[in-house]
């Protein structure tokens, strides 16, 4: 069986699965598209990891991730890296993508890799090298209908994800999918690629849907008692995205956890 490593955030991990553990293989997408489709999987994803490091002690950086998988000595024949919205929501800096030629010394330097650009083009680098003949695949999950996180417009971030996949020889397709239909015994998948503009039609064994979240229907008319701000999505909204994310613009109403959106 081909051999495929997952490193990311929550949404690899598994965190939102039940049971919620990535050593289950019924838990998490990683290992349900890996069982599904017969491939050998090891998953070193961790809950709330960022691709550039922040320095904080309760955020997992990827690039430590990646080093578990190039420490284990084993081989693999995909490398699925994902992540992205921890660095918006931690104010990570995007940063640029430097040319491939680059020295690893100064790819590796603390103020490089403090940024998403220098954390994504070091894991990239390590992997190419460590596994020259190895798929490698990158799954932004900081798309959002407007390219936002919180307020955060997501276009630099993307900009420098796409650059990054190009040099490295990576798969990133961003995407929106028109319709999935059964043909021949498989899924045609009919979508557009947003970065090329052109139309896609993949042939696939399995689709993995990402299940909607939706805010409790008791959350309006709560927002209404206490006069707290919503968007158009009844989500409560925060003060200020940087400089007071968990406080609403309603004096003594402090936000906590998914009732600003998705997490």
């Amino acid at each position: 069986n081909q051999k495929v490593v997952f490193i990311g955030d929550s949404i690899s991990y598994g965190s939102y699965d039940t049971p919620p553990t990535y050593r289950n293989p019924s838990a998490s997408w990683a290992r349900r598209l890996a069982q599904a489709t017969g491939l050998d999987p090891y998953n070193v994803s961790y809950p709330g990891a960022s691709v550039g490091k922040t320095g904080l002690s309760n955020v997992k950086w990827e690039y430590d991730l990646l080093k578990t998988a190039i420490m284990g000595k084993r081989e693999y024949d995909m490398i699925v890296f994902q992540g992205g919205v921890n660095d918006a929501r931690q104010n990570v800096a995007v940063g640029e993508a430097l040319p491939v030629d680059t020295d690893r010394k100064i790819l590796a330097e603390n103020e490089r890799v403090a940024t998403f650009a220098g954390g994504l083009q070091l894991m990239f680098k390590d992997a190419r090298d460590r596994w020259p003949e190895a798929e490698l695949y990158y799954v932004a999950n900081f798309k959002l209908v407007d390219d936002s996180v919180k307020g955060k417009d997501m276009a630099e971030y993307y900009a420098q994800a796409q650059i990054l996949c190009a040099e490295y020889g990576v798969h990133y397709i961003k995407g929106m999918v028109g319709k999935v239909v059964p043909q021949n015994g498989k899924l045609l998948v009919q979508a557009s690629d947003l970065l090329s503009n052109q139309q896609l039609h993949i042939d696939a064994d399995m689709v993995v849907l990402a299940a909607a979240i939706e805010p409790d229907e008791t959350a309006r008319p709560l927002a209404t008692k206490l006069t707290a701000s919503m968007d158009t999505n009844d989500f409560f909204t925060e003060a200020h995205p940087k400089l007071r994310p968990v406080e609403s613009p309603t004096a003594g109403v402090f936000l906590s956890g998914a009732c600003q959106g998705p997490k």
